[in-house]
């Protein structure tokens, strides 16, 4: 792992918050002194969320890891134009219930939270594959104050469908439809 920074003492230069890369972060404490000192506190909190363009990994928060209690994540996905995002999940298992009130993952299809619905998930079966029908698709995933799972991890990426968009190629271009469209 990169080394994000080293501190020491009162630091002028001990920045507000510092973000890793991935998943997990590494602190080493070293106290050399033999007399009693104050130490230091912190606070850390699982980032989620964003806009993200062309391609992309979705996973709730702490994922592999069990994900936090009252967390709140917002995604946007965008492909090209003339083309449909399509949402893969490899894992999932979010706290489940008839009508997914507690924790949940909401897809619409659309850019933002007014888009059209196309499902509340939770539970533990894995979703198929969900295809926009525009080149936006927006996900919320919400954990309550109680039960938490795993979590889940999902890809996205565009998903270009050649018969719908024939009208789109010329016969020389390698994307153009090999089957007859019906």
């Amino acid at each position: 792992s990169p080394l994000l920074g080293r501190y020491c003492n009162k630091d002028e230069n001990l920045p507000k918050s510092i973000t890793s890369t991935g998943a997990r972060m590494w602190i080493h404490f070293k106290y050399t002194s033999r007399v009693p000192k104050v130490g230091f506190e912190m606070q850390y909190m699982a980032k989620c969320g964003g806009t993200f363009k062309n391609e992309g990994e979705l996973k709730s928060p702490n994922y592999p890891d069990t994900y936090t209690s009252r967390k709140d994540c917002e995604w946007v996905m965008e492909v090209e134009e003339n083309k449909k995002v399509a949402l893969k999940f490899d894992s999932f298992e979010v706290e489940g219930d008839d009508a997914c009130n507690y924790d949940y993952l909401e897809v619409r299809d659309g850019p933002n939270s007014d888009s059209e619905l196309i499902k509340r998930y939770c539970g533990s079966e894995i979703p198929k594959t969900i295809v926009s029908t525009s080149n936006k698709l927006y996900a919320k995933f919400h954990s309550d104050n109680s039960v938490n799972k795993a979590g889940f991890s999902a890809k996205f990426f565009a998903e270009w469908d050649e018969c719908e968009n024939m009208h789109l190629l010329d016969d020389s271009d390698p994307n153009k439809c090999q089957q007859k469209c019906v």
